[in-house]
């Protein structure tokens, strides 16, 4: 008799395991075929970069003999040619002993002896202290420095020297290099020999320590048709949202897209703006300023990626008053070897995050029209600049922009950049005798 019940459960048992199996399998979905389209989302990730590539000079001037000096932008080979023995031997000097690396004091008189001298000058887009080269350059140890660099001159006679400055003129080191710079020295003979574009250094430029540089002839530079980059609001909402489903989205008349998921958004518009904010994650802790740079490469890699042709421009620690603070980054892009005034890339982060993003990368199209920027007329305005009281400390060509309803997006125009005491770019063109703001 027991066996017969153990017999009848066995058959009970495997009949409702058959019928579950037959449920299961009949709430599977159809089987599909493979697809190449990727899944909603998508992935924004995009080129990433080298620190060191952000800390290339702005522009090299050429000290050469008899009084002679020449600018060189990034956007060419002699550029090239005279940045590299540089950077090598700033990179031999992380091989150092700590008490090799000790830096020797220097006044601003040494500084204007090497300018009349033969050497390379080297002014950066943004000043950074010795622990951000040390990161950069990839010391072992620190470079005992803890004001941010400017400038610097480096010149291989009478003695091989490497002279940093500061952005006010205050501040000057100087510490010897390698002897056997041979790359530099031969580098500093070829440029000596080259048909280079004649500079003047002006005269009666009391707020201008190291000297103002301007052309002997006019320069041309060819207007550029700028566009946004191409973006596809899902694939960039997904770079930030691991599930789209879970935030909501908003199509906007100007045409941007909105995702929000309550604490965190993101606006894309469809020439190529980017804007996310995460207000709550704005307030931290002090970091290393080489981390809050680390931080915003990583980030940005992630969400969009570099162009090759970006530099630091801002990197600004603010304090609410309490012991929380954040960090603000900004980005420039190069266009023909020249900045595009403004930033084109900024962050707001702390050591809890990224609380505000904006990316408007621009990608140029050169024109057949050029623009020239008179020399004449800059001195002009420079001296009605400088009569009116204007502290003005240094001026170079950039790129600025405008709108013409006559293209397809917008325009990039060559102008004279003048930087003021107080940290403002000016513009300087027709109907701006004292200069515009930088847009």
């Amino acid at each position: 008799m027991l066996e017969r019940i153990k017999t009848v459960l066995l058959f009970v048992l495997v009949g409702i395991s058959l019928f579950l199996s037959l449920l299961i399998w009949e709430g599977l979905p159809v089987p599909t075929t493979p697809s190449s389209n990727p899944p909603s989302g998508g992935t924004f990730w995009g080129a990433s970069l080298d620190p060191l590539e952000l800390m290339v000079p702005a522009r090299i001037i050429v000290h050469l003999d008899e009084g002679r000096h020449s600018l060189l932008y990034p956007d060419g080979s002699l550029f090239n040619r005279a940045w590299r023995p540089v950077l090598d031997v700033l990179q031999q000097l992380g091989g150092r002993r700590t008490e090799e690396l000790k830096l020797q004091p220097a006044d601003l008189s040494q500084w204007q002896e090497a300018q009349k001298g033969i050497g390379l000058e080297l002014v950066f887009d943004f000043p950074v202290d010795g622990q951000m080269w040390g990161y950069s350059l990839g010391y072992n140890q620190k470079l005992s420095l803890n004001w941010p660099v400017k400038r610097m001159i480096i010149q291989t006679s009478p003695e091989p020297v490497l002279v940093l400055a500061s952005s006010s003129g205050d501040d000057f080191v100087r510490l010897e290099i390698p002897g056997n710079s041979e790359n530099l020295a031969t580098v500093l003979e070829e440029l000596a020999g080259d048909d280079l574009p004649r500079y003047v250094q002006l005269d009666d430029t009391p707020h201008a320590p190291f000297g103002i540089y301007i052309p002997e002839q006019d320069l041309s530079y060819p207007l550029l048709r700028m566009t946004g980059e191409k973006l596809q609001p899902n694939v960039v909402a997904g770079s930030f949202f691991a599930d789209l489903s879970l935030t909501r989205c908003i199509n906007e008349r100007d045409g941007a897209t909105i995702y929000s998921d309550g604490r965190r958004g993101v606006r894309v518009w469809p020439e190529g703006l980017v804007e996310y904010s995460a207000p709550e994650v704005l307030q931290g802790v002090r970091l290393p300023h080489t981390q809050a740079l680390s931080r915003a490469i990583r980030f940005v890699t992630q969400h969009g990626g570099w162009f090759h042709n970006m530099r630091l421009a801002q990197l600004e620690e603010v304090s609410s008053g309490t012991a929380q603070m954040f960090y603000r980054l900004g980005f420039r892009q190069y266009e023909c070897g020249l900045p595009v005034a403004g930033f084109q890339v900024e962050l707001e982060l702390s050591d809890r995050g990224v609380a505000s993003y904006r990316r408007e990368m621009l990608v140029s199209e050169r024109m057949a029209t050029k623009d020239i920027l008179s020399v004449t007329e800059l001195q002009e305005n420079l001296a009605s600049m400088v009569a009116d009281g204007v502290k003005v400390t240094d001026v170079y060509p950039g790129y600025t922009t405008e709108d013409d309803h006559q293209v397809v997006g917008r325009l990039l125009r060559p102008a004279w950049l003048v930087e003021l005491q107080d940290g403002q770019v000016k513009v300087l063109g027709p109907g701006l005798p004292h200069g515009g703001d930088a847009k």
